[in-house]
């Protein structure tokens, strides 16, 4: 859950800064569709991953499989917050009101090595 919202709030902050895609119609869906969907979504997928590292890892010592399961949802989750703030995040190509962005509307916090 706190993945979702983390993915969700990092989309929202870009969007915000650079102030493209954020007009009332957008905010709404942002708020009372995106969030909703990233939190349950996100925790249902960590959920779905756990049993995933769990079951095949049965016979195994205790912290093998807990550490299994961590590696598998941690890595999961942020490629998939990673993912939906490159496509949903920084809307390429739509005009920057605020002015503080590029045409690609990465926000100028976001750390260069990490591809947008």
């Amino acid at each position: 859950m706190f993945a979702g919202y983390g993915a969700w709030l990092l989309a929202f902050s870009a969007r915000a800064y650079c102030d493209a895609g954020m007009e009332a119609g957008d905010r709404f869906g942002f708020w009372y569709v995106e969030l909703p969907e990233h939190v349950v979504g996100y925790g249902l997928c960590a959920l779905v991953l756990h049993g995933a590292a769990w079951l095949p890892t049965f016979r195994v010592p205790t912290a093998l499989r807990v550490c299994a399961s961590m590696v598998l949802v941690t890595t999961t989750l942020t490629f998939l917050a990673w993912w939906y703030f490159r496509t949903e995040g920084t809307l390429d190509g739509t005009f920057s009101d605020s002015g503080l962005c590029p045409p690609s509307n990465v926000p100028p916090w976001w750390p260069g090595w990490i591809p947008a």
